[in-house]
């Protein structure tokens, strides 16, 4: 079986990207072959730098233009993108042009706490003003809307009361970044050589 070629987006600091490069150095399964961020100065970038990924900055009309998205991961031979904290909607164009599957990760046990303006801390804020017992992280693909996709895989992190939105943030986090490079894993195995 010859490599998959991954490509990373994201928007933020990029910690569960530096959990996916981490996780995939020296792998024979997949190959991280390009991050891509729309925020010129986001650390995810900086991150790649460090590790020799190629990066590639996308400005506003580049984001929102499917065809050139298209053009660039097709030259990377791209077969499957992972959304880390990347903010922008995919759109449904790039969806239909991209034969491999996109793949994203919510802080929460989705389809609770989904949904556009849902992300980070907010999600935990809701959660905790819930008094929710339970939360979790859900992997799933990427359609056209926001946070609705298959759910591939879901982990439920139990809350310890009084916690504080950092201290739930960081829990969730633990189990992002155990679990999303392991699930990619498991997609590549299952993906033709082909794609």
């Amino acid at each position: 079986m010859s490599q998959l070629n991954l490509a990373i987006w994201g928007s933020g600091s990029g910690s569960n990207a530096q959990a996916i490069i981490d996780y995939f150095s020296g792998s024979e399964i997949v190959k991280i072959v390009l991050v891509v961020s729309d925020v010129s100065d986001s650390y995810i970038l900086e991150r790649a730098r460090q590790t020799g990924i190629p990066v590639q900055y996308l400005d506003a009309t580049e984001r929102r233009n499917p065809d050139f998205l298209i053009g660039l991961m097709n030259s990377y031979q791209v077969q499957m993108i992972a959304l880390a904290g990347y903010m922008r909607m995919v759109s449904p164009r790039f969806l239909a042009l991209f034969s491999g599957p996109v793949l994203n990760i919510h802080p929460s046990l989705l389809p609770a706490y989904g949904g556009k303006g849902m992300y980070g801390n907010r999600v935990h804020q809701a959660i905790l003003e819930n008094k929710e017992t339970e939360t979790g992280i859900t992997i799933h693909l990427v359609n056209e809307q926001y946070d609705e996709g298959e759910i591939l895989f879901q982990q439920k992190v139990l809350i310890s009361p009084n916690w504080s939105v950092d201290e739930l943030a960081q829990a969730v986090l633990k189990q992002e970044h155990f679990w999303y490079p392991r699930i990619i894993e498991k997609i590549a195995k299952k993906l033709p050589d082909s794609l």
